[in-house]
């Protein structure tokens, strides 16, 4: 922890005029070796983040929008929401201080999820994370949720189509949860293939191939940020961009 909230103070001030939001920590609930959930002082590390992010915006009279992302939890054994709540019963700065809690999910990508089944499966995770997993950690309902992380790969047996016709399914039952569940925006990812020639679900999950050519997903999510978004701030949105894989 040494260093770590001023090495957050310091990112604050020096992007702060410039940064519509700062999230702490990446997946903090997920045990995997590339992200934040495998560290050992991960818990304490998010709530002096986040304590941080907000002191330093608010002195600097930054409007940054401070929060943190997580997973969609399946297990009714993980700690992790409970965990959280309990270190912040003993913190009382800290719920006050977040602005959104991210929600980072990939229905029907690592788990298969029948098309007539796939609208009532992302209406469940929604809300399931909010009427389950923030009230467990003390977050209230006026905190609103942000989908970080959301896409479809293509590649060998998962076709183009099916890439656009899965984005439009969630991206709408996003949509029509946003005002029941309080959900303000929703981010893509990705925007571009990381490389469309390669092995692998994470190379694919791009509305471009690699050399920037379209594949009909890019002209869905076009059409939707059309219909569904808007620039108004606080107001449940799909915003306009999308994340480089």
């Amino acid at each position: 922890m040494d260093g770590w909230a001023e090495f957050v103070r310091d990112a604050v001030r020096t992007g702060g005029p410039h940064l519509a939001s700062v999230q702490i920590c990446e997946e903090p609930n997920l045990d995997l070796p590339t992200v934040d959930g495998s560290r050992p002082n991960v818990l304490n590390a998010l709530v002096q983040g986040v304590l941080a992010a907000r002191q330093e915006a608010d002195a600097l009279d930054h409007p940054v929008a401070v929060g943190f992302n997580a997973v969609p939890t399946f297990d009714p054994a993980d700690t992790f929401w409970p965990d959280l709540g309990a270190l912040t019963d003993t913190e009382p700065r800290f719920r006050p201080s977040l602005d959104y809690v991210g929600l980072d999910f990939f229905p029907d990508v690592f788990r298969p999820i029948p098309a007539g089944q796939l609208a009532a499966a992302v209406g469940a995770v929604l809300t399931g994370f909010r009427r389950t997993s923030l009230p467990q950690a003390g977050i209230p309902d006026t905190v609103p949720i942000r989908v970080c992380e959301n896409g479809w790969p293509t590649g060998p047996g998962r076709n183009e189509a099916q890439q656009a016709a899965t984005l439009e399914t969630v991206i709408r039952t996003v949509a029509a949860s946003a005002a029941t569940l309080n959900v303000d925006g929703y981010s893509l990812f990705s925007l571009r293939d990381a490389d469309s020639h390669a092995g692998g679900l994470f190379h694919h999950f791009g509305l471009l191939h690699d050399d920037y050519s379209p594949k009909p997903a890019f002209a869905t999510y076009r059409r939707l940020i059309h219909e569904l978004g808007t620039a108004t701030a606080r107001q449940p949105s799909v915003h306009g961009g999308a994340r480089t894989a």
